[in-house]
């Protein structure tokens, strides 16, 4: 349940695995955040809770500006797996920009 004021999207980025470590990153900005901004990232990898690799940031609290959230993920499965990653954003006092999930 998202809390009375909360905006809330849901993201589905379906991949293909190469057979070698794939590094990716899912990035959403915001715009128009203040001190009052709160927000957060939840992952999961083919329906299962994921935890995002050290250097992402799944919480913002308090920034002003533009203000991003990432999971940074590793992937190493049988060359032609299909693959989903799940993204749900929540976040309150910003406007939603844009979303972005590719290789680094």
């Amino acid at each position: 349940m998202t809390p009375v004021g909360m905006d809330q999207m849901d993201f589905q980025c379906p991949f293909v695995a190469t057979g070698a470590l794939q590094r990716l990153r899912f990035k959403a900005d915001f715009l128009g955040s203040h001190d009052d901004t709160s927000g957060s990232l939840a992952a999961q990898l083919n329906g299962a809770p994921l935890v995002c690799a050290k250097g992402s940031a799944t919480q913002l609290t308090g920034e002003s500006g533009e203000v991003s959230l990432d999971c940074r993920l590793q992937a190493e499965e049988k060359a032609g797996a299909k693959l989903l990653l799940g993204v749900t954003l929540k976040w309150f006092h910003a406007r939603y920009n844009d979303a972005d999930f590719r290789s680094e």
